[in-house]
């Protein structure tokens, strides 16, 4: 039994998202099994995003900063106030979750040792009371 023709091939490589579900899961695997030199780059990838969502450079910031402008004192550092917690909240998830994430060391260095990444699980634990 013949594979997929290329023109199915590509229409499954340049599809976005959505449309991925009108193809059998066995036309997506052959796509993405078609060897590195078939894939998109980083750039193409990133522009493929782009034009399925929206683009940074077309944000317009003017409602935003007219908004600033205008708003009491109080009103910004509340919302400097938010901002802060967000970032600090999303720092410490990282923090916390990296070493979970990280791949085991090798001996060409790199990654967390096992006792270091049962260590960090432990305190994770006891920190949110599940010892």
């Amino acid at each position: 039994m013949a594979g997929p023709s290329e023109e199915l091939l590509d229409a499954v490589s340049s599809a976005t998202l959505r449309q991925l579900g009108e193809f059998s899961i066995d036309d997506v695997l052959a796509a993405g099994e078609r060897g590195l030199e078939g894939l998109p780059s980083y750039a193409e990838l990133y522009r493929r995003w782009e034009r399925q969502q929206w683009t940074v450079s077309s944000l317009d910031f003017d409602p935003d900063r007219e908004a600033w402008l205008t708003a009491e004192q109080v009103e910004r550092d509340a919302t400097l106030w938010t901002h802060r917690l967000f970032f600090h909240g999303e720092e410490r998830v990282t923090s916390t979750l990296a070493p979970l994430a990280t791949p085991p060391s090798s001996s060409a260095g790199g990654g967390m040792s096992s006792d270091a990444r049962r260590s960090s699980c432990a305190s994770c634990w006891k920190r949110y009371g599940r010892t």
